[in-house]
């Protein structure tokens, strides 16, 4: 087959998909990918931050549904490969929680039943001096709490609680949590460059690490891990292993290879587990997560602000994060945000301001996508914008991403005429497989669209293969199909002169740079 896509000498139909090689379908959801990347880097070009991530997880699989990290590139665009953007930050990244590690404290607390939510504690006021022997470490609160129940001081994110609460714990059942979580080992995804957390020997543990990890300090995790931890007290107790890949496919589209979601075992009770929904709930509700709230529903999270080392004399710097699941009361959805040196200006460096507003954006996306209702009664989510048809933002180089997201919302759609066309064609149809012959790429998931909204339609697994024009599609036009068959739709280029298309993200197959 030359470039134009003619045949130059016969071949079998074994020798022409052999060419094309296997296909990797990965869990990441194009949609949810494109407003996760969106709403991070315009939040980080807002506060003048240098940088963050994001992830995206569903709780009861493991499935990671976006990954992003801003600096980012465009994989096509040599002028955007600048050495801070050519770094995936979600799994190339560790940093220290903050105050989301108040999670698992104020858990492992629980679950060895030392720690009520109606318990009283003393937070002191104030900056407070903490002993013993001749050590000893002053433990400051943001926002200074007198004397609270553990539900209040946890949703108000106060450090002299949460010591107070960790200091409780034996330390080697605290480490041995911690471990078992797997909270500071590398995701597993077999991504280039994962990194792996930091935790002190538990034989090296000195007083100032036992007073500094229940805030989150002397240790660090990435971001995928911390989702899919989080995601165990959302699954009720049972952490599921992050999963990127979900099958290999061969041209035919039969599936060489599956990877089915994995548990790594039960780390917290059902009965700890609910009531740190209720305790996260009331950060998001009451405390310093409320601009995570997502109208309709019921959203359990918490916010972590870390501040950097620095030297004496430089001015401070933090790590803004948050983290949260929804609905509480079926937690279907984790979204995990960091934004790395956000400005100072008004408090916007700590995760409340900094890195809970991006966590509402994305999960009043993700819930329209997902289909996943609301479970606050009597309350509907306020109808959020479409999702737009691609996931790249086209524009000028040198414009940024906000800017350039800003020029297409004002723009009309490029796609509704070939979405137009493609429906049609589809409405044309004499039943069963829709004909997609010499359609483009999003001409043909417009008509399949069309076809799987039709009354009578039913969900494909579709596999896009080459790029240009249908030339091939496997059921062929006007077959019988049923709910779940395999569906192969192959491309050859246009003639020479026509203007390429590149290949659709939205199929799944191949959408590695979306990771970037």
């Amino acid at each position: 087959m030359n470039q134009w896509g003619r045949i130059i000498e016969p071949v079998s139909k074994e020798m022409e998909l052999a060419s094309y090689g296997n296909s990797l379908r990965l869990t990441l959801d194009s949609e949810i990918q494109y407003f996760a990347e969106t709403a991070l880097a315009r939040r980080i070009e807002e506060l003048k931050a240098v940088g963050g991530a994001l992830v995206a997880m569903n709780p009861r699989t493991g499935d990671v549904l976006a990954m992003a990290s801003y600096p980012s590139f465009t994989p096509d665009d040599p002028g955007t490969r600048q050495p801070e953007a050519m770094q995936n930050r979600a799994v190339e990244h560790v940093v220290e929680p903050g105050s989301v590690m108040k999670i698992f404290t104020y858990a492992t607390a629980l679950e060895n039943r030392l720690v009520a939510p109606q318990e009283i504690i003393d937070c002191e006021g104030g900056p407070y001096c903490f002993r013993e022997g001749r050590s000893q470490r002053v433990v400051t609160d943001f926002h200074p709490m007198g004397v609270v129940t553990a539900l209040e001081a946890f949703a108000d994110s106060s450090n002299i609680a949460a010591v107070k609460v960790g200091l409780r714990i034996d330390p080697a059942a605290f480490h041995a949590k911690i471990r078992e979580l797997r909270l500071t080992e590398n995701a597993g995804l077999r991504l280039p460059g994962e990194a792996m957390g930091h935790l002190t020997d538990r034989d090296q543990w000195s007083f100032l690490t036992r007073t500094s990890v229940p805030f989150g300090y002397e240790l660090s995790v990435n971001a995928v891990q911390m989702a899919a931890c989080v995601g165990a007290i959302a699954n009720g107790g049972e952490k599921m292993a992050p999963r990127l890949a979900q099958e290999i496919i061969a041209p035919t589209g039969e599936t060489v290879e599956s990877f089915e979601p994995q548990s790594q075992g039960r780390v917290f009770s059902p009965e700890t587990c609910r009531t740190m929904v209720q305790m996260m709930e009331a950060v998001v509700a009451e405390g310093t997560g409320k601009d995570a709230a997502v109208e309709g529903y019921r959203v359990a999270g918490k916010t972590g602000t870390t501040r950097k080392p620095s030297k004496e004399g430089e001015d401070r710097k933090y790590i803004g994060s948050f983290v949260g699941f929804l609905p509480a009361s079926d937690p279907q959805l984790v979204v995990y945000c960091w934004i790395d040196e956000p400005s100072p200006a008004n408090d916007d460096y700590t995760g409340g301001r900094a890195a809970a507003p991006v966590f509402r954006q994305v999960a009043e996306q993700a819930v329209r996508i997902l289909g996943i209702p609301p479970d606050k009664p009597g309350e509907a989510p306020a109808a959020p914008a479409a999702a737009p048809e691609d996931i790249a933002m086209e524009g000028d180089p040198g414009d940024s991403v906000v800017e350039q997201a800003k020029e297409k919302e004002s723009e009309a759609r490029p796609d509704e005429i070939a979405e137009t066309r493609a429906d049609t064609k589809a409405d044309r149809a004499e039943g069963g497989m829709p004909d997609l012959t010499g359609m483009s790429m999003r001409e043909a998931r417009s008509a399949l669209d069309a076809f799987r909204r039709a009354p009578d339609g039913v969900e494909l697994k579709v596999s896009f293969y080459g790029k240009g024009c249908v030339f091939d599609q496997n059921p062929p036009p006007h077959a019988a199909v049923q709910t779940g068959e395999e569906c192969s739709i192959y491309f050859a280029p246009r003639e020479q002169g026509d203007e390429e298309e590149s290949p659709d993200q939205d199929s799944s197959v191949a959408a590695a740079a979306a990771l970037h």
